[in-house]
C-alpha cells in the first residue's frame, strides 16, 4: 500500500532507497544533469539551520516510487518555499507526484508559506515535469539555456 511518509536521514536504509529513487527520478532522460549526491542530501537534512528542508517518500514498503523535497529559508522570503519532486520513469502517471505535491502543499501551508517555486527541466513541449506543473497550477516566469560542453575522455598520467 502507497504511503507518503517523511523521510528520516539517520534511517539509513530508508534514506538510501529513498536517495535512489530521487536520482532516478532526476536524472531521467536529462544530459549532463545536475544532482546533489547522497552525502550533501543526507548533511542537509541532518544540520539544518536557517534553510529547512522537509523530505518526504512515497513508499510501498520498502520501495520508494517517488521523492518530494520542500526547502524554507527561515530568515529571509520567509514567504517563499522551493520544492523538487522526483518520479523515475517506471512510476510517473500513476498519481504519485500529486500525491507527494499534494503533502508539500500541506507542509507549505502549514508553515506559512505563500509562494512556491520549482525548477523543470523542459527539452521540448513532451517534457513529463513541464505537463506536471503546468496541470497542477504553476506557470513559468523565468526561462534558462543550460549549456553543455561534453569533453573528450582524458587519460591520466599518474
Amino acid at each position: 500500500m502507497l504511503q507518503i511518509v517523511p523521510v528520516d536521514a539517520r534511517d539509513d536504509g530508508r534514506f538510501t532507497v529513498w536517495y535512489s529513487a530521487l536520482r532516478a527520478g532526476a536524472t531521467a532522460g536529462r544530459h549532463a544533469p545536475i544532482v546533489v549526491s547522497a552525502t550533501a542530501m543526507r548533511s542537509q537534512l541532518l544540520h539544518q539551520t536557517r534553510a529547512v528542508r522537509h523530505a518526504v517518500g512515497a513508499f510501498d514498503g520498502d520501495q520508494c516510487l517517488g521523492t518530494a523535497v520542500l526547502e524554507r529559508d527561515t530568515q529571509d522570503n520567509t514567504h517563499l518555499g522551493e520544492l523538487d519532486v522526483n518520479v523515475p520513469p517506471e512510476y510517473r502517471r500513476q498519481g504519485i507526484g500529486t500525491l507527494l505535491l499534494q503533502q508539500l502543499l500541506g507542509i507549505a501551508a502549514g508553515v506559512g508559506l505563500t509562494t512556491l517555486l520549482g525548477e523543470v527541466n523542459v527539452v521540448d513541449e513532451t517534457s513529463p515535469g513541464l505537463a506536471f506543473t503546468v496541470r497542477h497550477g504553476f506557470h513559468s516566469v523565468h526561462t534558462e539555456n543550460r549549456l553543455v560542453l561534453d569533453l573528450p575522455a582524458v587519460t591520466r598520467a599518474d
